[in-house]
């Protein structure tokens, strides 16, 4: 057991960034996308969702009310909603049972790891029922407040999840994953000055999120103009910084953005810049097409003859 017990911290600490304890939440705010934005998400979830599989099946007949602490319910708590981002439903129900057995039935924890594999499931209307019994009892209990945000998410209503993360960021303002939630609705949705506030958010929390970082790049890239091209451009390499140059996408944006800066220099010849920085960001761009052709060479020689002419024609 002790084995299964490390594997969870380990992969917690790497889809986290910390390990679990009964004072965190361990709640996503959408179904499917709680960890994609540290690591390898889906390889972080399938390692979660093994070792939670591990504990509940191999060692079910050892956790017993002592042995089942803080710590382990925490782990397998969070080991529940990774087998829900693998679609292991069978594994989450499992956890759901050792919650269940382990925990008081107002128990937060229990109800919310039971709604959350109702809502995997379909069963929307029943999974919002028991948040919001929690909520009655707390009405401020994290786990049911973001769980029907997820729920609203599954039913496709936009404008109930945007308004229900609004009200939540007011009361748990240092929470960055549902600034980050907020900010890709808001982006879907067209509202850019309000995405980059919120991506803005995430990186004070998380200054080096790559992740986020290349979001907000391209949501300045779309806005155009050339300060917020720069920007970008700023914002692509710091994403490329913190992926060691593995970002395709970041390296792709280096490329536009570097095109874009060059059309807007070469349209205002005799205009003064914007900008007191003439930097283009032509060597940045060279090296990011360079690492991306070393990319498909190795990984998707096929696409070569499409892609290379494509990003000669960008750097030109």
């Amino acid at each position: 057991m002790d084995a299964a017990l490390r594997a969870l911290d380990r992969a917690q600490t790497t889809a986290h960034g910390d390990v679990a304890d009964d004072t965190e939440d361990g709640v996503r705010v959408t179904s499917t996308s709680a960890t994609g934005r540290r690591g390898n998400a889906r390889d972080d979830a399938r390692e979660l969702m093994r070792a939670c599989d591990a504990l509940t099946t191999t060692y079910r007949a050892r956790l017993t009310r002592s042995a089942l602490g803080a710590r382990v319910l925490a782990c397998i708590e969070r080991g529940s909603r990774a087998a829900l981002d693998v679609g292991r439903i069978d594994v989450a129900e499992r956890a759901c049972e050792v919650l269940g057995e382990a925990c008081a039935p107002t128990s937060s924890r229990r109800a919310a790891a039971r709604a959350a594999t109702l809502e995997a499931q379909g069963d929307v209307a029943q999974a919002e029922n028991i948040y919001n019994d929690v909520l009655k009892e707390n009405e401020c209990d994290i786990r049911a407040r973001k769980g029907l945000i997820a729920c609203a998410q599954s039913k496709g209503a936009t404008e109930e999840a945007r308004n229900a993360l609004i009200a939540y960021v007011e009361t748990f303002c240092a929470d960055a994953d549902a600034w980050y939630e907020l900010g890709h609705i808001y982006a879907e949705s067209g509202a850019y000055d309000e995405c980059l506030f919120c991506y803005e958010e995430v990186l004070l929390a998380m200054p080096h999120n790559a992740d986020a970082h290349r979001r907000m790049a391209e949501v300045l890239y779309t806005m155009g103009g050339e300060t917020r091209v720069r920007e970008a451009k700023n914002h692509f390499a710091a994403a490329l910084d913190f992926t060691t140059g593995k970002d395709a996408r970041a390296l792709y944006g280096v490329v536009l953005c570097a095109k874009a800066l060059r059309r807007m220099k070469a349209s205002k010849k005799d205009t003064k810049s914007d900008t007191k920085s003439d930097d283009d960001g032509a060597a940045l761009a060279d090296a990011a097409a360079e690492r991306l052709l070393q990319r498909y060479a190795v990984e998707h020689e096929a696409l070569l003859a499409i892609v290379r002419p494509q990003l000669r024609g960008a750097l030109a």
